[in-house]
């Protein structure tokens, strides 16, 4: 019996590979007649009545099906004649789908036949019913998600493997000037995986019925652009391809954007070859102050089109929602035709997603709210590495400011050494507002960015031995102990702050990272996986980030600047702004002091629209609706 079992086996493998092989051939096969042939013969083999079926040959008959239709559309391109085989494609290819749905691996197999439907149908001329079959796919697929429970990775991936068909929907939408269904698809695209950590598990019903109603999405939509009020626009940047060119770092991008106002959709724009440096190279230009004509590009791109409905709005706040690596422009710094920067203008904040915007903002107010009735609690840390006198400076001037705006608030202020992570991260989930003035990382081992703070009393033992040893026998082994330990104990970590919210929420309104790249990190097209979005995840709406390594004493210049401005009860993005115009007009007489690299890194991520705690909201110092 054993053994007659396995030469079953055995030549039901045979089968299955020799199928395997004509598939394959068929493949690669270009001569339509020729594939007309091994078709005939692939279907002759598969209708085979066999003792037991195999689970593969449904997934072979499924593709030999999807061939079929390729050599209905081959034929026709061939020699065209009358109408395309609009019938015979779907009819094969409603076959292939059917029977893929039938195998163990319909999750994988049936989203590739459905965009592979879509493909032949825009082939043919038949846009409309492509870009239906492209959305049908990555429903199905995005159905896949559920699978990953609560495995970021997983969604992440999923999401990343998929990012072109999203892309290819939008710009297909675009081209056929349905701008709110393109915006739609932008939206269902990005920040999938923050979103699902950072909303209740009663919220989440909504992030599917946005994945799969449009008319329902857009009315979402539609509320987000309204609540945020008449003084303010949201601009949806979406980066639809790009080609990278040697020299330069220039890029040529395709770029679709849109304007969202009071509830409305007042303007949309396309850039199929928009060339400029960049992000990354933008960022080296900008630390050397030589980034003046690619600041103008990007404003070309991303402002200028919309110059006359802005100027009819006239807006108090921008909240800029791009995605990937066009995060890392500094928008405020993009300069117009009337060489003004784009933040003496209008108070801008940045955001991953018009969801997200919304869920921060309702988070602002929810703890506002509850900041009132209890006593204020802040978290400032400065200089834990006791090297940058700076940043000492303005976490005492914080500490200061924050205590004089509420006589009645507790402020932990906290620097140099006793500024250990242990102690912040104790902190960091009572504290009502944060600041923290360090060194920040991002490297190998802390791709998405980490806080450097001081090491604790225990290990400084290891650093100081090593010091001694210098190269005696003990110090190799040291000296990897001390690093170790070192950078176990002293870094603060996106995961570890996401961590730490799980156990006990967070309950701060704002979250000031005062550290050389604190927003940077990996780039997926669920976002950038840097410090923001874990602060965002672990309920934090507001978070202050830098783009690039920032210089100590102009930062707390600015910081200075922004905390007065707070102190006044502005909103967290006005108190930036107005902090920057500072800056931008301070001169000695003959010379400005502060040039474009010594500002331009800060950025509000989140809402714009947070406040000190126990601080008035001035309607003179910025008028905006809550």
């Amino acid at each position: 019996m054993a053994r007659s079992g396995i030469r079953l086996h055995d030549k039901l493998s045979a089968e299955v590979e020799e199928i395997g092989n004509s598939l394959d051939k068929l493949r690669k096969e270009e001569d339509p007649e020729e594939q007309e042939s091994q078709i005939c013969q692939l279907l002759q083999t598969l209708a085979l009545d066999r003792d037991h079926e195999l689970p593969a040959l449904q997934i072979f008959r499924s593709e030999v099906w999807m061939k079929m239709a390729d050599l209905s559309w081959a034929y026709y391109d061939r020699l065209p004649s009358g109408d395309p085989p609009l019938l015979l494609v779907n009819e094969f290819m409603a076959e292939s789908i059917r029977l893929a749905e039938c195998t163990y691996l319909r999750r994988t197999i049936v989203p590739l036949r459905l965009w592979h439907h879509g493909y032949l149908l825009w082939k043919m001329g038949f846009d409309v019913e492509s870009v239906r079959k492209y959305e049908e796919m990555i429903r199905c697929w995005l159905r896949v998600n559920s699978n990953f429970g609560y495995l970021s990775t997983g969604r992440i991936t999923n999401l990343e493997s998929i990012k072109y068909n999203f892309d290819q929907v939008q710009s297909s939408l675009c081209a056929l000037s349905d701008f709110k269904r393109a915006l739609l698809w932008f939206e269902r695209g990005h920040a999938r995986d923050v979103l699902f950590l950072a909303t209740t598990e009663g919220d989440r019903e909504k992030l599917d019925e946005f994945d799969m109603d449009d008319e329902k999405a857009w009315g979402q939509v539609e509320v987000i652009s309204k609540d945020f009020g008449i003084d303010t626009v949201i601009l949806v940047i979406s980066h639809i391809g790009g080609l990278s060119v040697s020299d330069g770092g220039v890029v040529s991008y395709g770029v679709a954007s849109y304007l969202l106002h009071n509830g409305e959709l007042v303007g949309h724009n396309r850039e199929w070859d928009f060339k400029a440096c960049s992000p990354s190279a933008l960022l080296e230009l900008l630390q050397a102050n030589n980034a003046d004509k690619a600041l103008r590009d990007y404003y070309h791109v991303i402002v200028k089109p919309f110059e006359s409905q802005l100027e009819s709005i006239q807006p108090k706040t921008l909240v800029i929602v791009p995605n990937e690596d066009v995060s890392f422009v500094p928008f405020g710094a993009m300069i117009d035709e009337d060489d003004k920067y784009l933040i003496e203008r209008y108070a801008v904040a940045t955001v991953s997603s018009l969801r997200l915007l919304k869920h921060c903002d309702k988070k602002r107010q929810v703890l506002q709210q509850q900041q009132q009735q209890r006593q204020s609690r802040s978290l400032v840390v400065g200089n834990p590495t006791r090297d940058l006198y700076y940043a000492t400076e303005e976490a005492e001037m914080v500490g200061s400011l924050l205590k004089s705006a509420n006589a009645h608030s507790v402020v932990n202020l906290v620097r140099e050494d006793d500024a250990t992570k242990d102690f912040v991260l104790r902190q960091l989930p009572e504290s009502d507002w944060i600041h923290i003035a360090s060194h920040g990382t991002v490297s190998t081992d802390f791709p998405d960015g980490a806080l450097i703070l001081a090491v604790p009393e225990e290990h400084q033992g290891d650093l100081a031995k090593s010091a001694r040893l210098d190269r005696s026998v003990e110090f190799p082994e040291c000296l990897t102990r001390a690093l170790t330990t070192m950078s176990n104990s002293d870094r603060l970590t996106g995961d570890e702050v996401v961590e730490l919210a799980g156990e006990s929420p967070f309950r701060a309104s704002a979250a000031v990272l005062s550290a050389c790249s604190s927003g940077v990190g990996r780039v997926f097209a669920e976002g950038i996986l840097a410090l923001p979005r874990s602060f965002h995840i672990s309920g934090v709406p507001s978070v202050v980030i830098s783009l690039w390594n920032v210089k100590d004493k102009s930062t707390q210049v600015l910081m200075e600047k922004i905390y007065w401005n707070l102190v006044q009860g502005m909103d967290i993005a006005s108190a930036l702004r107005e902090a920057v115009v500072e800056m931008i007009e301070a001169n000695d007489g003959s010379q400005k002091l502060y040039d474009v690299s010594h500002w331009a890194a800060f950025i509000v991520s989140g809402s714009p629209f947070t406040t000190l705690p126990g601080v008035t909201r001035s309607p003179a110092a910025c008028s905006w609706n809550t």
